[in-house]
C-alpha cells in the first residue's frame, strides 16, 4: 500500500512540475514529515506534505502533530510550507505560512492510524479543520 501512496505523490509532483511550473522532488521512500521538497513556480523554496483521501469532507483535516513538524522544520532555503489534500472533488493546496492557526480550534477525532490502513484500530488524533476556501490553489474535479 505504501508503494501506491508514493506513486500518487510522484504523480502529483510531476503534475505540479509539468502543468504549473513548480520544481519539486519526491522526498523519498522513508517516513519523512514531508513528501516533496523544491521550489514553487515563483522560485520560493518549499516543503509539502500530501494527503490522499478517498472520502470528501467539507473541511480539510490536518493533524496538529503534522502541522507542528512542518512548521518547525527549518531549512533556510525551504521556508514555505504547504499542505496538499487530494480527495474526490479535487486538489487543494494550503500555504501554511499564511494561515493564522490561532483562529482555528483543535478537535479530537477518532481516526484510522492512516488513510489506507483502515483495518487497524482507530486512534485519537488532534486535528485542525481547514476550510477549503483557505486553499491557495484549487484544482477542482468537475467530472469531465
Amino acid at each position: 500500500m505504501i508503494d501506491k501512496i508514493h506513486k500518487k505523490e510522484i504523480a502529483v509532483i510531476n503534475f505540479l512540475n509539468e502543468i504549473y511550473d513548480w520544481n519539486l522532488s519526491h522526498a523519498g521512500m522513508d517516513y519523512e514529515h514531508y513528501d516533496a521538497i523544491g521550489y514553487t513556480r515563483k522560485g520560493n523554496g518549499c516543503i509539502m506534505e500530501m494527503k490522499f483521501r478517498t472520502t470528501h469532507y467539507e473541511d480539510m483535516m490536518l493533524e496538529k502533530k503534522k502541522y507542528q513538524w512542518l512548521m518547525e522544520t527549518s531549512f533556510k532555503k525551504y521556508e514555505h510550507k504547504f499542505y496538499l489534500v487530494q480527495d474526490p472533488t479535487g486538489i487543494y493546496i494550503f500555504w501554511l505560512n499564511d494561515i493564522d492557526i490561532n483562529v482555528l480550534t483543535t478537535e479530537d477525532m477518532n481516526c484510522p492510524p492512516t488513510t489506507y490502513f483502515t483495518e487497524s484500530p482507530k486512534i485519537n488524533k488532534e486535528v485542525y479543520l481547514l476550510p477549503k476556501q483557505w486553499a491557495s490553489v484549487k484544482i477542482l474535479n468537475y467530472g469531465i
